[in-house]
């Protein structure tokens, strides 16, 4: 008893930071006492309550005193702390906890610490405040800004109400278990500072009032205010929820049965139904006996025994009894409550379950249907794996070996199977501690001794039954807690590892890509670096060797000149030599210094020319290039141009023909509509005037009948007198009872007619609602018509002016950079201009002049010396540049194709040879089906020279033998045909005999049934006589019923279709009136649009004039500035060409001068040129073969980085494989230890375990192939380039001897076809001579075949002429025969046909006879109808006046009430459209829900705005372009992504998802809009990964949001494409890894049956298909 108030009443619960599972049960506390409070705070009266107290403190109606600051003055906030914390901690916790949206630390044992510090750090301070008004946090309570406290004090105010409403609300509604009291009993309270005493409250009135008195201004009646708001304060604090519960003495303490009662109160869970009957204090007998009274009530409604005098022996304090009462209520009411048989079933046959794949097969069980028999198979089914025998409750538990057990079954840390004694003598007491340690860890069982008793080893059996009950569903559920927590740290660990694993194959690709880009770039640079070089080395040698060739065909004209000159000179200088001889010398010497200063100057100034003119070739081939580039820039620029405005234009004439279309088509419907209507009208009015006079014709009708009806009653009544003398007889009776059934199907016919009238009514009511629901269908229609025109115009009224602004911005953007680089590239020239002048003049001249002169000069002489020198240096520069260049083309193809060029060039080179060997066997094959053909031809010439001898023989012979055979044949045909003709002669004949005999049995027939007719005709005459008259009396009375009958029913009809048609024309004029207002609207609207259109297309074309223009007078001056520098520079060239040709004409008389220092330095300038190039070709080699050593030292280096890798995985695979293994054998050592059922699991761990390593190695495995696969591609790549190498070295070798035996192989080609040519021409030559002889032996043939024909023809004819003669011989024989067959024939006829007339006519006798009788019958039962259809007739009409008053009576009373309900209606709705506000408007409440959700913090007036803007959405697509333009979208989604699992929470963002999704119901107008990247995709995502499970609607919902977004191919492929941030995986991740969880969780198939596969599944795998597919 004391363990149940405790767990009632406790407050002090365990502290949260210790892991235990005391704890977890606190935290399950607090977490039920929290949801409880959500589903206060989301009752409409309190959402409202609030609501209103939020306005009213925003409006400051409501608001606090400034002279007394709750938050700075720590008198004032203790005061108000004090009122909080009067409140038990037990409501309190909870309450604070939901609406500051914080869980409260239990870091100190007394609850109230807790409490009081988490008040001071979150009610008065806040940092949202702070952090608004720029105030630091830490120095919050020295600031003196008044706005701050404002503000602060209103949250302050609002809170404390929240709180108390909540608090008010909460107890009044009992939502705790075991209901404690509201207000703290006891008078002392722990704070952080000390313990001092609490404020005794009773009432929630009496903490707003205290509240209100020190801290409200301006209140008077504050009660009444806040009642008018909607928090009503209602609970007020009894001395019966003060009672003190605590039991010390047992029968001095229940004797007066209050705690006796509110224990049952607790163990029933019947709140407020025992404890409000009591007499409380019991300050008299009686009271207590009247409590002990009504606890037996109580109990005996549960079976518990009880006497009369049960309550006063109580009361007296009889303790056996009252033990009695205790076990009773124990055994009897707690005990069946506690335990649940069903749970206890289920894990019973699981633990089976878990064993029975065990070693020793389970014996079966029959599960009892009791409690505690149940508990006792439980405890024998745990018992059998550690081999111990539960027998029963006496002999088996007083030990506590098997408590003991049972803990460690389900909960091995806290009982290990070591500690636990199984010796029952001795190690009884070290069980029961054992045992009651685990019980204070594991809390909620009571402890029923204690360690230093000494009575536990008798332990009695209801004591063990009451414990064992306790520690059964403790464990049971501790059981399942601990399986779903393995299970989601399974599921967390699996999705820890595949993030990893993902989280490495990302780096690894990462590096992997990193790797590959910089190898390709060194690769790249040093390929560019190579090219670069031998471009220049190229290009320099062969500047050199040109120049060089040319420096040598100079100084070999120089030579040969000087030679001459020298051979001049001397002549006169042998004369003069002698006396000169001195002179000379002098001479000589001077001049060989002057030519040697000459000489370096000419060099100098040669070098200079050459890089002058180098540089000036270089500008023009740039200059070129770019201006070709521009023109076709220019060309392409103008074509794409015209290409867009053809584009623009070919739309906008769609466009226009679609809107003229639509204009054409509503105005075609408008006309149809209002001629309807006018129809309809037209048709209503004629309708109500033919009702008028059928209406006064029917009551004319209706007057005669009823005169006539009168008197008809009257007869009936005189007949019915007479009927009833009549009815002594027997036939009477009968009549009566005819009658009487006549009534009967009277009735029936009645009921069926009224009954086909209501179908009718209710039909046409049908119709009705049909009629007007497809109207608003098509109004709904045309409505989404509309908009999406609106929509398709608004969209290509953007798109043509984004167009148009593109054009303009890129026309300026490239007339800005034209104009840029042309001023840029005008300054430069004016920088260099005199240079360049300079420069080029020098160029120009130089080169022109030695190049004129050398032309002259050597064009004659050295014209064939330099073809062969240039071939020559041509060749050989070629053959090393082919070489160099194949070395370099293979290597970068090698690299570049990889694999694929190496097997690639392994397969050509096989196919070549393959080829070529194909081609070499199939020549010699050819060649050898030749020479067999020549053989085979010569063979078949022979042989046809001996067959034509032969053939001749033959025809003669084959000529003789076919005439033979031919007239056997035609002897033998004669025979057939005789034969044939006979045959078919006699079938004809017998054809005709029985044609005859059929006509004649025809005929016979035919005369006997025109006999047979004509009395048929005479007797159907005289039944047509009398069924005439007895028909014609029958319709005459029918009619007279029919006629009443029809006209009741018109009457009836036209009564409705009047009121129908009233109706319809009341809803057509309704409907037309809101139709002209709605097509007034529109054409307002449309014509407003238009003028917007007008308006909007005028300014744009004005716009784009003004552009236009702009642009044109740009490009105009750019056109006149590109002219005018064109005209400059051309004036430029002309006078720099006039300069230069003066200044060649001066020159060329200076060179004349300079020619003979020239010949001289010639010969010079060859050596040196030479030295020079030869030093450039080594320094070159040198190079290659450097660069080559580099390239092959990184790629070896590449490599044994790559092994180094290789080895460091492996090593890594081998270190984690074996740490793997040993964490494996710990595990199973532990399995060992536990028991059998934990070893199944552990086993099951360890598979699972092993399948990871298993996945994990073939993971590594994967990668280390990938890497080995890399290395082996590398070296394969470089062996191939070896091989290439090679094989181009052999392939040139090959294609050498190739060429020598293909020539061999042509010439006995050619001597081979030149003897096959002379055989053919010697076979044609036999082939001519045989067509000749077999043309003559045709010829001779057929002359042969003609004679033979004309002799077959001839016997043809006389065969003819014989067969002719025997056919109508033969004719004539069976034409007689068949005479006198067909006279016997029609004898035979005759007999029959006589005795079938007899037959006949004896047959017609009898029918006539029996038609007769049948005729008699036949009348009298129609005079016998007819009298009592008569009678029937009348009742029938009395029966339905009758009916029919009663009907229309009903339905005047219907209409009247109709009526009468139409006009409250309608009042009705004109008093609310009076009470309208103009707050409560769509549009208004809109726009107030939109700044209240950008702009407030608090969850109530986020979930009020986000309902509102909810229902405006769904109505309105202008509140909805609200929404968007104000970007409440990407708000709603943050609010998605910020709430958590709570209920209020998950409705909240539920809302925001409804919200969002409203935007689907316009299409795609507002798709763009909806998808924000990546926000939207992470939101949706992660709210459909978090809620899978919470809500399935709200989760179909955020699927069909983003599969509404993804219809668009872009967005899908961007969402596709969007990367992880930091750790935080992808929406495409977590969208499998979401349908992975659900597929898991499909119970798979048993037996022939297949699972449904969710909804909820299904709308994943396409959403994930969709997006797949755009990836």
């Amino acid at each position: 008893m004391s363990h149940i108030f405790q767990e009632a009443y406790s407050t002090n619960l365990v502290d949260g930071n210790t892991k235990s599972l005391r704890t977890l049960q606190t935290v399950r506390h607090d977490a039920r006492a929290r949801a409880q409070i959500k589903s206060i705070l989301q009752q409409p009266q309190i959402v409202k309550a609030f609501q209103m107290i939020e306005k009213e403190v925003s409006d400051e109606k409501l608001c606090m005193r400034a002279d007394k600051n709750c938050c700075t003055d720590v008198g004032m906030r203790d005061y108000l702390f004090q009122i909080i914390l009067s409140f038990n901690s037990i409501w309190l916790r909870p309450a604070l906890e939901v609406l500051f949206n914080q869980i409260i630390p239990r870091t100190n044992a007394e609850d109230s610490i807790n409490l009081y510090r988490f008040l001071a750090s979150n009610l008065t301070k806040n940092a949202q405040l702070a952090d608004k008004f720029g105030i630091q946090r830490s120095n919050s309570e020295l600031n003196t800004n008044k706005e701050y406290y404002k503000e602060l004090h209103k949250t302050v105010l609002l809170r404390f109400l929240k709180l108390v409403v909540v608090l008010d609300e909460s107890k009044v509604q009992s939502i705790i278990d075991n209901d404690p009291c509201l207000f703290r009993i006891s008078q002392s309270l722990h704070v952080p500072h000390g313990l001092i005493n609490a404020m005794t409250l009773k009432s929630t009135r009496d903490a707003i009032a205290m509240f209100s008195k020190e801290f409200l201004s301006g209140e008077g009646d504050y009660f009444r205010h806040l009642s008018s708001l909607g928090a009503t304060f209602k609970y007020q604090q009894l001395p019966v929820d003060e009672y003190d519960y605590s039991i010390k003495k047992l029968t001095s303490d229940l004797q007066n049965g209050v705690v006796l009662c509110r224990m049952v109160e607790i163990i029933a869970n019947r709140k407020k139904e025992i404890i409000p009957r009591l007499r409380v204090p019991t300050v008299s007998r009686l009271n207590k006996i009247h409590n002990m009274n009504v606890l037996l009530e109580v109990v005996q409604s549960y079976g518990v025994p009880s006497n009369k005098d049960s309550a006063k022996l109580l009361v007296e304090g009889n303790r056996d009894l009252l033990l009695q009462l205790i076990q009773d209520i124990i055994f009897k009411i707690q005990l069946p409550l506690l335990v649940d048989t069903e749970l206890i079933q289920i894990e019973i046959c699981r633990i089976r379950k878990l064993r029975s794949k065990s070693v020793k097969a389970a014996r079966p069980m029959v599960l009892a249907s009791t409690a505690v028999d149940l508990m006792l198979q439980w405890c024998q089914t745990i018992c059998d794996s550690y081999e111990v025998t539960v027998s029963d409750f006496q002999n088996s538990f007083h030990s506590f070996v098997v408590f003991c057990l049972l803990v460690n079954f389900y909960l091995p840390d806290i009982i290990p199977n070591q500690a636990i004694k199984f010796d029952s003598d001795t190690g009884a007491k070290d069980n029961y501690e054992l045992f009651s340690n685990a019980l204070e860890e594991i809390g909620g069982i009571p402890q029923i001794f204690k360690s230093s008793d000494n009575s536990i080893v008798g332990l009695d059996d209801s004591t063990a039954i009451m414990l064992l009950g306790f520690v059964c569903m403790k464990l049971i559920d501790l059981g399942k807690d601990c399986r779903s927590a393995m299970r989601i740290q399974r599921t967390w660990r699996q999705i820890l590892y595949k993030r990893r694993m993902a989280a490495q194959e990302r780096s690894v690709l990462v590096l992997q890509r990193f790797v590959r880009g910089g190898l390709q770039r060194l690769r790249f640079q040093r390929m560019k670096t190579s090219v670069y070089l031998l471009r220049s080395s190229m290009e320099s040698s062969l500047i050199r060797r040109s120049y060089a060739s040319f420096l040598n065909r100079v100084i070999h004209l120089q030579s040969w000149v000087r030679m001459v000159s020298a051979t001049k000179q001397i002549s006169t200088m042998r004369i003069v030599s002698k006396c000169l001889s001195n002179g000379t010398l002098r001479i000589n010497e001077r001049r060989q210094q002057v030519l040697e200063m000459k000489h370096r100057e000419l060099i100098r100034a040669v070098v200079i020319t050459q890089k002058l003119h180098r540089g000036k070739v270089a500008r023009t081939e740039f200059r070129t290039k770019k201006t070709s580039t521009m023109i076709l820039q220019r060309i392409w620029r103008g074509h794409s141009v015209r290409r867009s405005v053809q584009k623009m234009a070919a739309a906008a004439l769609r466009i226009q023909k679609n809107w003229r279309c639509l204009q054409q088509m509503l105005s075609y419907r408008r006309a149809l509509e209002n001629i309807i209507s006018v129809q309809s009208l037209w048709r209503g009015v004629v309708q109500k005037a033919n009702f008028l006079h059928l209406k006064s014709c029917t009551i004319r009708i209706q007057s005669q009948f009823r005169t006539f009806c009168a008197k008809r009653i009257l007869k009936v009544l005189q007949a019915n007198q007479r009927l009833v003398a009549a009815l002594k007889c027997k036939d009477a009776r009968f009549k009566l009872m005819d009658l009487k059934k006549n009534v009967i199907f009277a009735q029936k016919m009645t009921r069926g007619f009224l009954n086909r009238n209501h179908f009718l009514n209710v039909k046409q009511a049908a119709i009705v609602i049909q009629t007007n629901f497809r109207c608003q269908t098509k109004n709904k229609q045309y409505m989404k018509l509309r908009k999406s025109t609106i929509q398709i115009q608004s969209q290509w009224r953007t798109i043509n002016q984004k167009t148009q602004y593109q054009l303009l911005r890129r026309s300026t953007i490239k007339i800005q950079t034209a104009f840029r680089r042309h001023a840029t590239c005008m300054a430069y020239k004016q920088a260099r201009g005199r240079l360049i002048k300079l420069q080029a003049q020098y160029r120009s001249y130089s080169q022109q002049q030695a190049y004129l002169l050398a032309r002259k000069r050597l064009i004659q002489l050295q014209s064939e010396w330099r073809r062969y020198s240039a071939v020559q240096t041509y060749k050989a520069q070629r053959t090393s540049a082919i070489k160099i260049q194949a070395c370099y083309r293979g290597y970068s193809q090698a690299v570049a194709y990889q694999q694929a060029r190496g097997r690639l060039i392994k397969l050509q080179a096989q196919y070549r040879s393959y080829s070529q060997q194909q081609a070499y066997l199939l020549a010699r094959k050819r060649l050898i089906q030749l020479q067999s053909e020549w053989r085979r031809y010569s063979a078949v010439q022979t042989y046809k020279a001996q067959r034509t001898s032969a053939i001749k023989i033959q025809a003669c012979y084959r000529g003789y033998s076919q005439a033979v055979a031919y007239q056997q044949a035609r002897g033998r045909l004669i025979k057939l045909q005789a034969q044939y003709r006979s045959y078919s002669q006699q079938q004809a004949y017998l054809l005709a005999r029985k044609r005859l005999i059929q006509l004649q049995s025809e005929w016979r027939r035919y005369s006997a049934v025109q006999t047979y007719k004509a009395q048929r005709t005479s007797a159907i005459k005289i039944q047509a006589c009398y069924r005439g008259y007895s028909q014609a009396v029958a319709y005459q009375q029918a009619r007279g019923r029919l006629i009443k009958l029809q006209a009741q029913y018109r009457s009836y009809s036209q009564q409705q279709a009047y009121l129908l048609a009233r109706k319809r024309l009341i809803q057509l004029q309704s409907e037309w009136r809101r139709y002209s207002a709605v097509q007034t609207y529109k054409a307002q609207r449309t014509s407003a649009i238009k003028i917007q259109a007008c308006y909007r297309g005028y300014s744009q074309a004005v716009a784009y004039q003004q552009a236009r223009g702009r642009l044109i007078k740009l490009q105009a001056q750019y056109r006149s500035y590109s002219q005018q520098q064109a005209y400059l520079l051309a004036r430029k060239r002309l006078i720099q060409l006039q300069s230069e040709w003066r200044r060649y004409s001066a020159v060329q008389t200076y060179k004349a001068q300079r020619t003979s220092a020239i010949k001289i330095q010639a010969c010079y300038r060859g050596y040196r040129q030479k030295l020079a190039y030869a030093e450039l070709r080594r320094v070159s080699i040198l190079l290659q073969s450097f660069w080559k050593c580099v390239f092959y030292r990184h790629q070896f280096l590449s490599c044994k980085v790559s092994a180094v890798k290789l080895q460091s995985a492996y090593r890594c695979f081998t270190q984690s494989r074996r740490f793997k293994h040993f964490r494996l054998v710990a595990t199973f050592l532990q399995a060992l230890y536990r028991g059998f059922v934990a070893r199944r699991f552990v086993h099951r761990s360890k598979a699972a375990r092993r399948i990871q390593a298993m996945f994990r190695s073939y993971r590594q495995q994967k990668l280390y192939q990938t890497l080995r696969s890399s290395a082996v591609t590398v070296q394969k790549n470089f062996r191939a380039w070896q091989q290439e190498r090679s094989f181009q070295a052999a392939r040139a070798r090959l294609i050498q001897l190739q060429a020598v035996y293909r020539g061999h192989r042509q010439h006995s080609m050619y001597i081979q076809l030149r003897d096959a040519a002379l055989h053919v021409e010697t076979w044609w030559r036999q082939v001519a001579a045989k067509r000749m002889y077999i043309h003559a032996r045709t010829s001779v043939v057929k002359i042969q075949a003609c004679y033979r024909g004309w002799q077959a023809q001839r016997l043809l004819r006389c065969m003819k002429s014989a067969l002719v003669i025997q056919r109508i011989y033969r004719g004539y024989s069976t034409r007689k025969e068949l005479a006198s067959l067909h006279v016997k024939a029609v004898q035979l006829q005759a007999v029959w046909r006589g005795f079938l007339v007899r037959k006949q006519v004896a047959e017609w006798k009898a029918r006539i006879q029996k038609g007769s009788l049948t005729i008699q019958r036949i009348w009298r039962g129609h005079v016998a109808r007819t009298v009592a259809g008569q009678r029937r007739s009348a009742i029938g009409t009395i029966q339905a006046h009758y009916r029919g008053w009663i009907e229309r009576k009903r339905l005047w009373d219907a209409c009247r009430q109709l009526a009468t309900k139409a006009r409250e209606y309608r009042m009705r709705i004109a008093e609310a459209q009076k009470q309208v506000q103009e707050h409560m408007k769509l549009g208004n409440r809109t726009a107030h829900s939109l700044e209240l959700l950008l702009e407030s913090t608090s969850i109530s007036s986020t979930r009020n705005a986000i309902t509102s803007l909810e229902m405006a959405t769904r109505l309105s697509d202008v509140c909805a372009q609200c929404t968007v333009e104000l970007g409440a979208i990407e708000k709603l989604y943050e609010i998605m992504r910020s709430c958590n699992r709570s209920k209020p929470e998950l409705m909240l963002a539920k809302q925001c998802l409804q919200t969002l999704s409203n935007f689907t119901l316009y299409k795609t107008r507002f798709r763009d809009d909806l998808c924000i990247l990546p926000l939207t995709a992470e939101a949706l995502a992660e709210f459909i990964q978090n809620m899978r499970e919470a809500d399935e609607d709200a989760v179909l919902l955020a699927v069909g949001l983003l599969r509404f977004i993804c219809t668009d191919e872009s967005k899908a492929s961007e969402i596709a494409a969007l990367p992880s941030r930091g750790s935080l995986p992808t929406p495409m991740h977590r969208l499998n890894m979401t349908l992975n969880m659900l597929q898991k969780k499909i119970p798979k198939p048993t037996n022939n049956r297949k699972p449904q596969t969710p909804k909820l599944v299904v709308e994943l795998q396409s959403l994930i298909q969709v997006i797949g597919q755009n990836k």
